[in-house]
Protein backbone atom coordinates (compact mmCIF):
# COMPACT_ATOMS: atom_id res chain seq x y z
CA UNK A 1 0.00 0.00 0.00
CA UNK A 2 1.54 3.68 -1.07
CA UNK A 3 1.63 6.18 1.21
CA UNK A 4 -0.22 9.14 0.79
CA UNK A 5 1.59 12.18 0.78
CA UNK A 6 0.60 15.47 2.65
CA UNK A 7 -0.02 18.56 0.63
CA UNK A 8 3.35 20.82 0.44
CA UNK A 9 2.68 24.35 -0.30
CA UNK A 10 5.87 26.08 -1.35
CA UNK A 11 6.30 29.87 -1.61
CA UNK A 12 8.89 31.90 -3.62
CA UNK A 13 11.79 32.93 -1.33
CA UNK A 14 10.19 36.87 -1.41
CA UNK A 15 6.73 35.60 0.19
CA UNK A 16 8.80 33.44 3.06
CA UNK A 17 10.85 36.40 3.94
CA UNK A 18 8.05 38.89 3.91
CA UNK A 19 5.47 36.04 5.93
CA UNK A 20 8.44 35.17 8.12
CA UNK A 21 9.10 39.57 8.85
CA UNK A 22 5.23 39.91 9.62
CA UNK A 23 3.99 40.67 12.89
CA UNK A 24 2.29 37.94 14.64
CA UNK A 25 -0.84 40.45 15.15
CA UNK A 26 -0.78 41.40 11.88
CA UNK A 27 -1.45 37.69 10.43
CA UNK A 28 -4.53 36.20 9.91
CA UNK A 29 -3.58 32.48 11.79
CA UNK A 30 -6.62 31.19 10.70
CA UNK A 31 -6.21 30.59 6.78
CA UNK A 32 -2.21 31.36 7.18
CA UNK A 33 0.49 28.16 6.37
CA UNK A 34 4.24 29.73 6.11
CA UNK A 35 6.23 26.46 4.34
CA UNK A 36 9.91 27.20 4.23
CA UNK A 37 10.55 26.39 0.58
CA UNK A 38 12.36 22.69 0.20
CA UNK A 39 15.99 24.13 -0.99
CA UNK A 40 16.09 26.04 1.96
CA UNK A 41 15.20 22.78 4.58
CA UNK A 42 18.01 20.77 3.66
CA UNK A 43 21.24 20.87 2.66
CA UNK A 44 22.50 19.17 -0.77
CA UNK A 45 26.00 18.62 -1.52
CA UNK A 46 26.48 18.05 -5.47
CA UNK A 47 28.69 15.04 -6.40
CA UNK A 48 30.03 13.37 -9.66
CA UNK A 49 27.69 10.78 -10.86
CA UNK A 50 27.73 9.34 -14.15
CA UNK A 51 24.68 8.09 -15.77
CA UNK A 52 24.17 6.53 -18.92
CA UNK A 53 23.17 8.45 -21.66
CA UNK A 54 19.77 6.81 -22.25
CA UNK A 55 18.92 6.48 -18.94
CA UNK A 56 19.23 10.56 -18.92
CA UNK A 57 17.55 10.36 -21.83
CA UNK A 58 15.05 8.36 -20.39
CA UNK A 59 14.45 10.51 -17.16
CA UNK A 60 14.42 13.62 -19.22
CA UNK A 61 11.41 12.04 -21.48
CA UNK A 62 9.84 10.95 -17.89
CA UNK A 63 10.04 14.39 -16.03
CA UNK A 64 8.67 15.75 -19.26
CA UNK A 65 5.26 14.40 -18.83
CA UNK A 66 5.43 14.49 -14.90
CA UNK A 67 6.43 18.31 -15.17
CA UNK A 68 9.73 17.79 -13.17
CA UNK A 69 13.21 18.59 -14.14
CA UNK A 70 15.27 15.16 -14.64
CA UNK A 71 17.69 15.68 -11.83
CA UNK A 72 14.72 16.45 -9.59
CA UNK A 73 13.55 12.69 -10.97
CA UNK A 74 16.70 11.99 -10.72
CA UNK A 75 16.91 12.74 -7.18
CA UNK A 76 13.56 11.41 -6.06
CA UNK A 77 14.70 8.12 -7.70
CA UNK A 78 18.49 7.99 -5.30
CA UNK A 79 15.67 9.22 -2.07
CA UNK A 80 13.00 6.07 -2.91
CA UNK A 81 15.64 3.65 -3.21
CA UNK A 82 17.73 4.37 -0.28
CA UNK A 83 14.59 4.45 1.79
CA UNK A 84 13.50 0.92 0.41
CA UNK A 85 17.17 -0.44 1.40
CA UNK A 86 17.49 1.28 4.50
CA UNK A 87 13.79 -0.17 5.46
CA UNK A 88 15.13 -3.52 4.46
CA UNK A 89 18.38 -3.07 6.71
CA UNK A 90 16.40 -2.10 9.97
CA UNK A 91 14.34 -5.29 9.57
CA UNK A 92 17.58 -7.59 9.59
Amino acid sequence: MKKKLANVVQHSDREYREASQMKLKDADMSSAVVVKPIWRMRRTHPIPLRIEGVDIATAKRIGRVKGLPYQTLLKVYIREGIERDRKLITRN
